[in-house]
């Protein structure tokens, strides 16, 4: 019977991230002109560093459109005069403003060539201001699958979300669309909506607008530190708000609630899990990485997602995920696997963040480690191992089963990342980071997956290595706020 749920749960992680994970890796086959315009830092990147974002959106529910501009701040590294900004289809930029003058600009797939008059300098900092509009993509599968999802909660009004990590933020606002480049001075996001509803984002509410005439308000957020492009999001709907004090490792952390109004009563309940939550990992990992931002916890209409500073949770206010117990050991059951994985990707993912999305499974691996620790922290160190060993037994069985199930180069390369993510979450408990990634290795090779490339492991930067001796020494290297 044990056995039986095994094999039920492997088949449903290997579905699950099968069908989420087509725009996450990279291809062993033909690359297209598409594909390295959005993952390489090509020479119309390379040129020009950003400093900050501001972002400002209306959100058009009636016509399930958006229009808007965002102000790129920006420092040349080199002299240049032709740029690279992203934005996908059907989006599509209407206007770009350099100072007094208009920028002439032409479309190539989902990039766009803005080309300045003349040579900008090295060491010059300018801005340009990219105005927007159109009909986003749509996402019918959320988080998996990118795109603004027009949806409502269960009592009929408008609950709209954004969703984008893999696909890129792209999706849904211009922007330089690569995990190597994030705004160094953080970002402002200005969000106008309906009268009737409420808009979340990431960092502060710093003030909220309403024009009666054109019965609209618009919410304005700040994010005083970098933040990659998919952890900025856009959450839409009747919430209300509810907020306590975290004394922690960096002094009073302000916790910050938005629920739906008719849930706020179960709410309350079930986010008694933050603060233990906090605690485990501050423990572990040093403070949390973004105290002038604060820490967020927003409902939303799919499972969850690791937005920074402004966490979204569809957890169905229950303990485990979404009634199941992922690690088959009663342990899943409590606490939040919602509130405790994806703000784990606080310290692992977004304090830290990728470079390339080809290296996406190794904050997801540390990140599946992370609930192990909680586990331990709050339940001993033996619940810790019998929740790691039947991980343990469960993932090799999927890393197996993915193989068996690959049929293309695309499959495979698929099950080499999600067997990196496995051997993360089981290998750390036990290994030093050498012996580690030899049994990674080993593992990998075994589940019958032939294309694995060991100098993957060789790419782990010293911020990562900082991050994963914490859990043999001091608590102190997660207070960093630098990006490896």
């Amino acid at each position: 019977m044990i056995m039986l749920k095994q094999i039920i749960v492997a088949v449903a992680i290997l579905l699950q991230v099968q069908i989420g994970s087509g725009y996450l890796f990279a291809q062993t086959g033909n690359i297209t002109r598409k594909e390295m315009l959005r993952g390489s830092v090509t020479p119309e990147r390379e040129w020009w560093d950003v400093l900050h974002y501001n972002l400002k959106v209306e959100f058009l529910p009636d016509t399930k459109s958006l229009r808007g501009s965002n102000v790129i701040t920006f420092k040349t590294l080199k002299a240049g005069n032709k740029m690279q900004i992203d934005l996908q289809p059907p989006l599509a930029i209407t206007k770009v403003s350099h100072g007094t003058s208009q920028l002439k600009f032409e479309r190539e797939e989902n990039a766009y060539w803005i080309t300045f008059e003349k040579d900008l300098p090295k060491g010059a900092e300018d801005r340009i201001e990219v105005f927007y509009q159109g009909i986003p993509v749509e996402s019918k599968n959320p988080p998996w699958v990118g795109g603004i999802t027009w949806g409502r909660d269960d009592l009929g009004e408008h609950f709209i979300v954004t969703t984008c990590q893999g696909i890129g933020a792209s999706i849904w606002w211009p922007n330089k669309d690569h995990g190597a480049d994030e705004p160094d001075r953080g970002m402002q996001i200005s969000v106008t909506v309906p009268e009737q509803l409420v808009a979340v984002s990431n960092g502060r509410l710093k003030k909220t607008d309403h024009n009666i005439a054109g019965k609209t308000k618009t919410f304005h957020w700040e994010v005083l530190n970098p933040i990659n492009n998919y952890g900025v999001n856009v959450n839409i709907g009747n919430y209300v708000n509810f907020a306590e004090k975290y004394r922690g490792k960096g002094g009073v952390l302000d916790l910050d609630y938005w629920v739906l109004a008719h849930q706020k009563d179960v709410a309350i309940r079930q986010f008694k899990e933050v603060p233990r939550m906090l605690e485990a990992f501050e423990h572990w990992f040093g403070k949390y990485p973004f105290y002038e931002d604060s820490y967020k916890l927003v409902a939303v209409s799919y499972p969850g997602m690791e937005h920074q500073s402004s966490v979204t949770y569809g957890n169905w206010y229950r303990n485990g995920y979404r009634q199941r117990d992922v690690s088959a050991t009663g342990i899943g059951f409590k606490f939040d696997f919602i509130i405790v994985h994806e703000s784990g990707h606080e310290w692992f993912g977004n304090n830290i963040s990728m470079k390339d999305s080809a290296d996406m499974w190794i904050h997801e691996g540390f990140t599946n480690y992370s609930e192990n620790l909680f586990v331990e922290y709050h339940f001993g160190i033996k619940k810790r191992k019998i929740m790691l060993l039947e991980a343990a037994t469960i993932l090799k069985m999927t890393a197996r089963l993915s193989a068996f199930m690959a049929q293309t180069e695309k499959d495979r390369e698929i099950c080499i990342i999600r067997a990196g993510i496995c051997c993360i979450r089981f290998v750390m408990s036990s290994m030093t980071t050498q012996n580690g990634s030899l049994y990674c290795v080993a593992l990998i090779r075994n589940s019958g997956i032939r294309q694995f490339r060991p100098n993957r492991l060789s790419r782990i930067s010293p911020g990562w290595l900082a991050l994963i001796s914490v859990r043999y020494s001091t608590n102190t290297c997660g207070q960093q706020k630098s990006r490896s």
